[in-house]
């Protein structure tokens, strides 16, 4: 019979980025759900935390802390030059049969980071914001007829969730150009479609 810990066992990545504690706003709502996670876990959980190098000492000193809960993970920076063109003609000619033929949600845009979370082995990623955070995990919109569609078919390879802070646009407008609603809308709205939990 297995024990509660390996029934338990989930490996749950959590997307900090450059999130600072110097700064207001996500910052420091990320870092206090991290304590909270970091105090209440479950037996069996693994915490992946994702940060941007340099790393903040203060995640180095929590990864020491627990070496048996907490792994830390720098988010690769993407390929340059002729190894980012020939990583992407790779990945197109890995996915164009399954475009075509069936419109499967691979992804070509981002690959490099959808190859590295699919290693991460997660269970689950936490976005700690409304949005996706990482410029190379985002996907461009076109608007049609029918509404607003993804120009390439993209999901992450693993089930996440987001913390929908504020929609700040929603209730002050005039603060926000039409072009940044517009843009919020759309992120906000495909994050939330996207996320497993919210």
């Amino acid at each position: 019979m297995s024990s509660r810990a390996e029934q338990n066992s989930a490996r749950i990545g959590f997307w900090l980025g450059d999130a600072s504690l110097v700064y207001g706003g996500i910052g420091p709502y990320a870092w206090r759900i991290l304590d909270t996670l970091v105090q209440h876990h479950e037996a069996g959980w693994t915490l992946v935390l994702l940060a941007t190098n340099p790393v903040p000492p203060e995640l180095e000193e929590l990864a020491r802390t627990y070496p048996d809960f907490i792994e830390l993970d720098i988010i690769p920076a993407p390929p340059t030059g002729m190894k980012r063109w020939a990583q992407q003609a790779s990945i197109l000619g890995r996915n164009l049969k399954t475009l075509v033929s069936d419109n499967q949600t691979s992804s070509l845009c981002g690959h490099y980071l959808h190859r590295w979370l699919t290693e991460l082995n997660l269970d689950l990623l936490h976005f700690p914001t409304q949005t996706i955070l990482h410029p190379d995990l985002q996907v461009s919109y076109r608007v049609t007829m029918q509404g607003v569609e993804a120009s390439l078919p993209s999901k992450l390879p693993i089930p996440y969730l987001v913390t929908m802070h504020d929609v700040q646009e929603l209730h002050f407008p005039s603060n926000f150009t039409p072009p940044v609603r517009a843009i919020r809308a759309v992120h906000h709205w495909k994050a939330l479609e996207g996320a497993r939990r919210v």
